[in-house]
């Protein structure tokens, strides 16, 4: 067990026993707000080293003055890739050679099982996703919420980058990112909205 998911064991233990059950039972989803927003896009990518950098700012607002240990439930940031060349055979069917693209997000995460390359014969989609909207708990997460706070707007950015260039020609790359969560501002009513913006580049 890592260190951020060893605090995070203790930090939900601590808050769970802390928690009054007159007050608000933990596990009621009763009081749950799905939320979830969606961002796409398409780009043409060629030469070897070629970078798409997507850049967003997930915002998460309306979040209760009392946080409880599951405030904030299942919080992700997904991605979707599919790659194509613009002639047949158009590829990613697993059996058609393509280059490699090496796909994370930045800074990376380091308890991530997902793959960070396509390999030579992608099959498309490209799935990854990392967790979002956490209570922090270590000082280098950036992609946590401060405890308490009624706002948390959060950076995001990912890299898609082309590994081979030549003799491969020019690939098509179809992108789909969504963020997610489910919020209970139990017993106070629930106003929390979530919004996922593009950057400019």
């Amino acid at each position: 067990m890592t260190e951020r998911r060893r605090a995070r064991a203790l930090w939900l233990l601590a808050a769970a026993t802390a928690c009054d059950p007159q007050v608000c039972d933990d596990d009621d989803r009763t009081s749950d707000a799905a939320l979830h927003s969606v961002a796409q896009g398409s780009a043409r990518v060629s030469g070897a080293g070629e970078d798409l950098t997507l850049r967003f700012l997930a915002t998460l607002s309306g979040l209760p003055e009392l946080w409880s240990a599951e405030t904030i439930r299942e919080g992700s940031v997904e991605l979707r890739v599919d790659l194509s060349y613009q002639s047949a055979p158009v590829g990613g069917d697993g059996t058609t050679e393509m280059p490699s693209f090496d796909i994370d997000f930045d800074p990376p995460d380091q308890d991530s099982y997902w793959p960070r390359s396509t390999g030579p014969m992608p099959r498309n989609p490209y799935l990854t996703r990392r967790e979002l909207f956490e209570p922090c708990l270590v000082d280098d997460d950036a992609y946590c919420c401060r405890f308490g706070d009624p706002e948390c707007a959060l950076p995001v950015t990912i890299r898609i980058e082309r590994v081979q260039g030549a003799p491969f020609p020019p690939v098509v790359v179809d992108w789909q990112a969504s963020v997610s969560t489910r919020v209970n501002s139990c017993p106070e009513p629930n106003r929390a909205e979530l919004t996922f913006e593009q950057e400019e580049p």
